[in-house]
Formats: structure tokens, C-alpha cells, sequence
């Protein structure tokens, strides 16, 4: 009866922590694919910062040039 006992607690426990690491799998993808949204919006903002810089010292740029 004992080993019966052990047996089902163990697999109960496989079970939990291989729903952990699926689990886990999920987050780390979902983090993966919002990351790339990240790097556009970046790049969006990065974007948006030189034409404010390039309209503010607009007369700057073009004594170098």
C-alpha cells in the first residue's frame, strides 16, 4: 500500500513541476515575441528623436553641411 501511496505522490509531483516548465516555456516565448514590439517602438522613437533634433538645430546642420 505504501509504494502505491509513494507512486501516486511522485507522479503528482512530475506532473506539477512539468506544468511548471511548461508554464515557464509560455512566458519566456511571450516575453520573446512582446521583446520585438519593444525593438520597433524603439526604433519608432529613435526615429521621432532625430526629426525633432534635425527641426531644432536645423540652422546648426546646415553650417556644417
Amino acid at each position: 500500500m505504501k509504494i502505491r501511496i509513494k507512486t501516486k505522490r511522485g507522479f503528482v509531483i512530475t506532473t506539477v513541476l512539468l506544468a511548471i516548465a511548461a508554464w515557464a516555456l509560455v512566458l519566456l516565448n511571450y516575453n520573446a515575441t512582446q521583446s520585438n514590439g519593444l525593438h520597433k517602438r524603439l526604433e519608432l522613437y529613435d526615429k521621432e528623436n532625430q526629426r525633432y533634433l534635425l527641426e531644432k538645430y536645423a540652422d546648426q546642420v546646415a553650417e556644417i553641411n
